[in-house]
Parts: C-alpha cells; structure tokens; sequence
C-alpha cells in the first residue's frame, strides 16, 4: 500500500481498499454495537456509499449528509458563517464544525467528515486542487488534519475516502 502521501495508481485500486477498510470500521462498530454517520462535501456521499456497500453495513450505519454548498453546512450542521468567512469552506475548522454539527444532529458514537477542493478547477496558490480537510469525533475525542492529494477529481475523491476511513479504522483499533 503506498505511503499517506503518494497518490495510488488507479482509482478502482482505491476503492477496493476503502471497502476492506469499510468492512473493518463497520465490522468493530457492529461488535462494539456502536454507530457511525458521515458528513462529506468534496467526496459527495462515495464515503457512505462504500460503508453502504458493505453486507450488514445498517447494524452500525446511521447514514450521512452531503453538504456541498455552504448554505447547506450551515443549515444542517450548524457551520458557522463567521468560520466560512475567516477559514474558508476548505479548512479543519469548518470539518471541526461539520462533523459536530453532524454529531449534534445524528448522534452517532463516529462522525466523520470531510470538505475539499477535489478539482479540476477552484484551487488556489495557497489553497490547491487536491486539498482536503478532515474530521473526526470517536468517545468524545476530536482531530481534525489537512490532506494533499494528486490526481485527477475521481482520485482525489478516492483518495480522501481512503484516507479517512484508515483514520477511523486507527481510532477504533486504538480504542
């Protein structure tokens, strides 16, 4: 498995890996008879619809908003406009305020969220195509962290989804 900085080689590679992990997040969270919910932006529900593919993925699986316009994250999850204004949508802090507002709304036990630039076009000097800002809320304990990702938008989208489902493995396997 390439290292977290390097862009895999194809896309559907990605994507059987995000299901092997899919299948490991949700098979700890049945065990555990706990829930998991997302709230995605860049990534348009393909983080929730790997978890959906997975067999038994409803013992565990709340199920997840997409939330692509800011208006939208503002409605549903409560994301601040001060933070759209200050941090941009693209920002740990706005995923911060997604995956609360997400917890707030859906109660899972794992909120996951995610808001990037997946490209091609909208990226900036400092803000690039392929960024993406990520959250994450497991047992009262919240990170947020920024990914830089290669490829083109499906690889980017995939990419993320890996990413964040390896995060939410981690936590669960460190619990």
């Amino acid at each position: 498995m390439p290292s977290n900085n390097q862009p895999f080689n194809r896309p559907d590679q990605t994507l059987e890996n995000a299901e092997d992990l899919a299948r490991q997040v949700l098979s700890l969270l049945s065990q555990r008879e706990e829930s998991l919910a997302t709230a995605e932006s860049c990534t348009a529900g393909l983080i929730v619809a790997t978890l959906g593919r997975i067999p038994g993925a409803s013992k565990a699986l709340l199920g997840g908003l997409v939330t692509y316009t800011e208006e939208v994250k503002q409605r549903l999850l409560g994301v601040t406009s001060q933070s759209l204004k200050s941090y941009g949508v693209v920002s740990e802090e706005v995923a911060k305020e997604m995956v609360q507002g997400l917890q707030a709304c859906l109660n899972p036990d794992l909120a996951l969220s995610v808001t990037g630039l997946a490209g091609p076009g909208g990226g900036t000097e400092l803000l690039p195509v392929g960024t993406v800002c990520f959250g994450l809320l497991y047992r009262g304990h919240l990170c947020t962290w920024t990914k830089h990702f290669a490829g083109d938008r499906k690889q980017v989208q995939a990419d993320a989804c890996q990413e964040l489902l390896t995060r939410a493995l981690n936590s669960l396997e460190s619990v």
